[in-house]
């Protein structure tokens, strides 16, 4: 350890030799106040006043005596943080595969494999300007959402925790990802013939293993949570994960990710079985480019989309303008539930029929499709109006201001949106119906 500076032996004379001194002083002027108050016989009232005094100056002497113990516990951790090595920077996700032979396999039957998941891609995920730019990372949002479902994996069975009153089951607490993250390991075993030898038996184990720094893991949960994997058990729209104490579930997005995850690599439990049980989303599967990662956005596509956002069985159309603005999601919990809108909704003196906010589109188009940022969603929904799909009736011009590049389509409370009569015959032709 470095010698220490002189402001450092200031500070310990200060704290450490100056309570001593202080203390050993005033228990030798307790001893002295009780033997003379006993032993010589003085009036009453100075018998007790001296009392008094002892009794006065031991408690002083314990309130140094524990201001003492406060500072050596404190020396003490700051030593062990001193002699602690900093956390593991982020390293990457190597998947080893090996192995072991039952018994009557040969040792020449073992296979090892070593798969690196390229981890510079979730990086990319963290820290990217854009989505759609150039400087997206191939394969990134797989890998993404590959990482997101090996967490969970790590963390299954999912218990309850209690907010509030109640206990909300398949929950966890922030802490417990995050540690998770910084140490993630998940093994995965396959029994399977031998390929030089079908009469033999292997069994292959998988082995993922992951390290980084804990504000790295908390960013990627964030990350989780603006991708509408997980959410606030509490019922609340919240939009920060926090470091430690908040319960956490997974939205049915989440489930569909974790659940499309484990049947790709034959992972079969129990919990994973009742977790997609309950909570299982028909989420619109986008489809991206291959070396680019951006997403497909023809305009054959972007219709299937555009029908699927207003709704599989017909609009959803909500009587007042408060329900359809509203932050609640639960109507898309099925992911078949169109966008959220108005039925009658006045704006500067007209009424407008099926009336929908920027922020609605956004939402549902994060919800409902496997989108992991919600960038990706304005340009979803500025393709719906540059195909003439849907229409602005008020825009936003405070946001275009502000982002000038969001001209076509602005995700706000602010912006309301209708079908056009091309969008209206799109859902007709598709033997839907919507009010014309």
């Amino acid at each position: 350890m470095p010698p220490p500076t002189p402001d450092r032996a200031i500070h310990d004379c200060t704290c450490v030799i100056l309570p001593l001194a202080t203390v050993f002083v005033l228990i030798i002027f307790t001893v002295i106040a009780l033997v003379y108050s006993i032993g010589v016989k003085a009036p009453i009232p100075e018998n007790l006043a001296i009392s008094f005094a002892g009794v006065v100056c031991a408690l002083l002497g314990l309130w140094m005596v524990g201001h003492l113990v406060r500072y050596c516990r404190g020396h003490t951790r700051c030593v062990a943080e001193a002699v602690t090595p900093p956390p593991l920077p982020l390293t990457g996700i190597a998947t080893t595969v090996t192995a072991p032979l039952v018994p009557q396999a040969s040792r020449a039957s073992r296979v090892s494999i070593l798969r690196r998941i390229n981890i510079r891609s979730v990086r990319s995920i963290i820290t990217s300007s854009t989505i759609n730019g150039n400087t997206v990372t191939n394969s990134s949002s797989s890998d993404f959402k590959d990482l997101f479902s090996t967490l969970i994996v790590s963390l299954l069975p999912l218990s309850a925790h209690r907010v509030r009153l109640t206990r909300v089951e398949n929950t966890f607490l922030s802490e417990d990802a995050i540690n998770n993250l910084g140490s993630l390991k998940f093994s995965q075993s396959n029994r399977m013939p031998d390929p030089k030898d079908p009469s033999r038996i292997v069994t292959t184990t998988t082995t993922t293993t992951f390290s980084m720094a804990k504000d790295m893991a908390r960013s990627i949960c964030q990350k989780f949570l603006e991708a509408r994997f997980i959410e606030s058990a509490d019922g609340k729209y919240q939009q920060v994960y926090n470091m430690k104490g908040s319960v956490w579930q997974l939205t049915p997005k989440g489930v569909t990710v974790l659940d499309r995850f484990c049947s790709r690599n034959g992972i079969q439990q129990k919990s994973i079985a009742e977790l997609v049980g309950s909570t299982l989303s028909q989420l619109v599967i986008l489809e991206r480019d291959g070396q680019t990662d951006k997403l497909i956005t023809d305009r054959g596509t972007i219709e299937v989309i555009f029908r699927r956002f207003i709704g599989t069985h017909g609009p959803n159309v909500k009587s007042s303008v408060s329900s359809a603005d509203s932050d609640s999601l639960s109507d898309y919990k099925d992911g078949l539930t169109g966008v959220k809108m108005a039925s009658e909704r006045k704006v500067n003196g007209k009424t407008y029929k099926d009336t929908f906010t920027g922020k609605a589109a956004t939402d549902w188009l994060m919800d409902c499709c496997t989108t992991v940022d919600r960038r990706e969603t304005y340009d979803i929904a500025a393709l719906f109006v540059e195909y003439d799909l849907m229409e602005p009736v008020v825009q936003d011009r405070a946001h275009m201001a502000q982002y000038p590049s969001n001209n076509l389509f602005q995700p706000t409370k602010h912006a309301i949106y209708q079908l056009t009569a091309k969008g209206k015959d799109l859902i007709n032709g598709i033997g839907g119906s919507i009010r014309s």
